[in-house]
């Protein structure tokens, strides 16, 4: 197995009156931070630093 750099860019496309794709939350108070959501279901969500690969479920 080899780990590499993975390159994704926020995207999102509606159908079926759903949202899918990975969404860009943006902060609205200083010092929050930006988060990137898979949806439908906010099931995944990714923050800075984003070099890191970890992630929240």
């Amino acid at each position: 197995m080899t780990f590499d750099r993975i390159v994704v860019e926020p995207f999102e496309v509606e159908r079926f009156s759903q949202t899918f794709g990975l969404i860009i939350d943006e902060p609205t108070t200083h010092g929050e931070l930006w988060w990137v959501t898979a949806e439908p279901g906010n099931y995944m969500a990714i923050a800075p630093p984003w070099n890191l690969g970890e992630y929240e479920t």
